[in-house]
Order: structure tokens, then sequence, then C-alpha cells
């Protein structure tokens, strides 16, 4: 369970990112060890992180972009990126990525569109290079990113298509891995369910199980965000999906965070990256 103080803390970082202005953007340095690894706190910061964002403020959150009708294919690998942390980033031919985590024990195909970043992975140090990091947005979610412990937190990526990228808040979606919950996945559900309700501005709209086409029982969360201030004079709304299945120790979860405005382009493909994950042996 998440303890009551933390939870504090995290409420009054909510509240405070709302009227903080942007940071500024830094080179990679040491990761910190997050507070908790639980279900609750990934859906409490994931929410904040969206709500900072779009006050101008750091982002880690995440979401697939239009191109999924292809990451239901295994092309041949063509590069495998240094591991980091028992994972490994494979590109494919077609330019989605296997992402491979062995000590979890899943993998799940990221579709072309996406850039995709592992907190300690080579490819998080040559995002700095990129033409990208010019943007604001961009430079938010790598600051963050830096900052999380990839034990926790396995892999992050932004919708890079350009025209999405013009949205005032980045589309993006994370996989955080709790090695250590016993929970079922409807106390998982339960837990996030009670400690979304108390936060300002963020509010549950969907809570569901299913089981995906790979035959694994999953649970789902939806989440409206509703920001108090302005981004350019704009009230700024964010839509998130939490999907969370258990793998052979604890629980893994997927959060996409998106606008209301490329809800249904980026859904679509989240929902068919979710869909195809598949155990390992």
């Amino acid at each position: 369970m998440l303890r009551s103080k933390t939870f504090v803390w995290l409420m009054a970082i909510v509240m405070a990112s709302l009227a903080c202005s942007m940071s500024g953007s830094s080179a990679p340095g040491s990761k910190g060890p997050l507070d908790s690894d639980s279900l609750a706190t990934i859906v409490v910061g994931t929410a904040n992180a969206a709500a900072a964002q779009t006050a101008q403020v750091d982002l880690l959150t995440g979401v697939p972009s239009a191109a999924s009708a292809k990451a239901t294919a295994t092309p041949a690998p063509v590069v495998a990126l240094i591991p980091a942390e028992g994972t490994t980033l494979e590109k494919q031919n077609d330019g989605s990525h296997i992402f491979t985590d062995f000590q979890g024990g899943y993998l799940m195909i990221v579709p072309s569109d996406w850039l995709v970043l592992r907190p300690n992975g080579q490819e998080f140090m040559n995002a700095w290079s990129l033409p990208l990091v010019s943007d604001p947005k961009f430079q938010d979610f790598l600051n963050k990113l830096q900052k999380e412990d990839p034990k926790v937190f396995r892999l992050a990526a932004a919708d890079t298509t350009p025209e999405h990228m013009q949205e005032p808040m980045m589309s993006t979606f994370t996989v955080s891995w709790d090695r250590a919950s016993s929970r079922t996945l409807s106390q998982e559900i339960l837990e996030a369910e009670n400690q979304i309700k108390i936060l300002n501005g963020l509010k549950v709209t969907n809570t569901d199980t299913g089981t995906s086409t790979t035959r694994i029982p999953m649970g789902i969360i939806e989440t409206s965000v509703t920001n108090t201030g302005t981004f350019y004079g704009v009230t700024m709304n964010a839509y998130q999906k939490i999907v969370v299945f258990k793998v052979r120790t604890g629980t893994v979860t997927l959060t996409l965070t998106t606008t209301p405005t490329l809800k249904d382009a980026t859904l679509r493909d989240f929902d068919a990256m979710t869909d195809q994950v598949r155990l390992l042996p």
C-alpha cells in the first residue's frame, strides 16, 4: 500500500507543478530511486507528469503513435542496443523495436513512429544529440527520464510524428515494473482507483479487466486530467490509459498519456501494442 505521507507529498507536487514554469534542460546525470514502485505511486506520478507538462513542466508518461498495424509482425532484428538492467531493444527492418525484459519475463513490439528509450540505455544518451532536443517538451521528457530508477521504469517512448509534435503536450508512454507486488489485478485496480479519486483534476473514467490475444489477463484504468492553468492561453486536458498485467514476479504497468485530440490515433496503436505483449518462457 502507498504510505500516506508519500501520497501527501505527491499531492503537493501535483499542485505545485500546475503553477511552475518550464525547467531548463541539462546533460544526462545520476538517477535517483523512486519513493515507491507500487502501481498507485506510478499512476499518481504519471498523472502528475501529465499535469506538469500542460503547465510547461516535466513529463514522463506515454503513448504509441500511428503505425501499429505493423506492430503485430516480428521481422528479423537488425540492431540490438546495449543491454540495460536485463533488457534489450532490437530495431527491426520496418523501424519498429522489440523490447525484451529478461528480468521481468515479457516482450513487446513498439511501432516505428515512437522514439524508444531505456533510462540507462545507450539510446537515451544518443537522444541528447537529436534535433528534437530543441523542443522544450522533448527536453522535459529527457530531464524527467534521466532521474528515474531503471529497475522500476523499464522503458519510455515519445510520439515523434511531426504533426503530433505540434500539440502543446507531447504524447508518451512508459513501461514500469513493480517486482515486489503480490496484489491481484483487481486489487491493483482498486488501490490505484482509490488514490486517483483523491487527486484534484484527475478523474477515473473507466476500469475493466480482459485478456489479450496472447492470453494474458490484463487490468485497465482510464483517466482524464484537467489542468486548471493554461498553456499559451489554452486550457489543457489530458487522457491516460493504464494497462497492468502480472509477470513471473510482480506487476508490469504500461501508461499512455496523450491529448484528447490525439486520443484516437494513439489509443489505436497503444491497444495494438498491449494486445500483443508476450510472456517469456
